[in-house]
C-alpha cells in the first residue's frame, strides 16, 4: 500500500458516502481490515447499517414486484417470415451475386506448395583448415 493511501481512501469513501452512494461489499471488507483506526470503525459502523438498509430495501421491491408483477403488452406478429412465404406467390428474387474475380472458372485452385514453395537452408560457408 501507498503512503497516505488508506487516510485518503478513508475521506474518498466518507464522501461519497455523503453523495449517497451505497457500500459495496468491497469497502465493508477493507474497512474491517482497518478497523483498528478510530475513523474506519466509526465508517464500518455507518456502512453496515447503510448496506443493511440497501439490502433490505431491495429485498422489500423483490417482494412488491412479485406480489404485483408489471402489466404485460401483448406481442403481435409482424409481417413476413417464413408462414407469409409460403402463402404469398411467387415474387420476383434478387439477382445472384456476380462472380469472385481473381480466378478463371476452369482452372483448380493452386496447392500451398506451388505457392509458396519450401524454404531452403543456406549452405553453410566453407571451412577453411590452417596446415599445420
Amino acid at each position: 500500500a501507498l503512503p497516505g493511501s488508506v487516510s485518503g481512501y478513508l475521506e474518498l469513501l466518507q464522501d461519497a458516502l455523503a453523495g449517497g452512494y451505497d457500500p459495496r461489499p468491497d469497502d465493508l471488507a477493507a474497512l474491517r481490515a482497518l478497523r483498528h483506526r478510530p475513523v474506519a470503525a466509526a465508517l464500518l459502523e455507518r456502512c453496515q447499517v447503510l448496506a443493511e438498509r440497501s439490502v433490505r430495501a431491495r429485498l422489500a421491491g423483490r417482494a412488491a414486484s412479485a406480489k404485483a408483477p408489471a402489466p404485460r403488452s401483448r406481442l403481435l406478429a409482424l409481417p413476413g417470415g417464413r408462414a407469409a412465404a409460403d402463402d404469398a406467390p411467387e415474387q420476383p428474387k434478387a439477382p445472384a451475386a456476380p462472380p469472385r474475380p481473381g480466378r478463371p472458372a476452369g482452372r483448380p485452385a493452386p496447392k500451398p506448395s506451388e505457392v509458396f514453395p519450401p524454404r531452403r537452408r543456406p549452405a553453410p560457408p566453407p571451412q577453411q583448415r590452417a596446415a599445420g
